[in-house]
């Protein structure tokens, strides 16, 4: 997930247009008795609370959820 966040980051900063992307990566482990809906919210939050602190951080960058910060 953190190399496919970084190619899509990489390709639109390496386009022609002028503009950079923050990308936020959360990952989890599905079990058969996961609540689906729940777990893709929370999925959802993680990443973009993710992003955000991409963002933070100075933008055009991706971020794992819960990587240390550099």
């Amino acid at each position: 997930a953190d190399a496919l966040a970084e190619r899509l980051r990489l390709a639109i900063a390496t386009s022609s247009w002028d503009i950079t992307a923050s990308v936020g990566v959360a990952c989890s482990r599905v079990s058969d008795d996961a609540d689906t809906r729940a777990l893709l919210t929370e999925l959802v939050e993680t990443a973009d609370n993710a992003m955000y602190e991409a963002k933070r951080l100075g933008g055009n960058q991706s971020r794992r959820a819960g990587q240390p910060a550099a």
